[in-house]
């Protein structure tokens, strides 16, 4: 059995999202679900070096998400582990400005798969 969670569009780069999720993939759900909230408090970096605070809330939440769903589909909370992590590069959203160089904002898609 296999559960899943997957948003659009968020606001992060690529980049630091592909980090977190090699740091997280085949871990036990209660086990990541610590870790981000250590990265998210400051007490423990992700990489030895940076926290990657924002990147860690979008990470538990769409983590929780996909608990939510293996709940639903009647699977053991405690069995659970981090099967796959996908981050795709989103579109990029130019902002208006009067001055020729304009701000690209990066954005990707999350997708979390659970299994046992």
């Amino acid at each position: 059995m296999i559960a899943s969670a997957f948003i659009k569009n968020l606001r992060i780069s690529t980049k630091n999202a592909s980090k977190v999720a090699k740091f997280l993939i085949g871990k036990k759900v209660d086990k990541a679900k610590i870790i981000l909230e250590r990265a998210i408090s400051g007490k423990e970096p992700i990489d030895g070096k940076k926290f990657y605070t924002k990147t860690c809330k979008i990470f538990l939440k769409a983590l929780e998400s996909a608990i939510t769903n293996a709940k639903n589909k009647k699977m053991d909370e405690s069995k659970l582990r981090i099967k796959t992590i996908r981050v795709h590069r989103g579109p990029k959203i130019i902002t208006p400005r009067k001055t020729p160089f304009r701000r690209r904002l990066k954005n990707s898609h999350l997708e979390i798969i659970l299994s046992y």
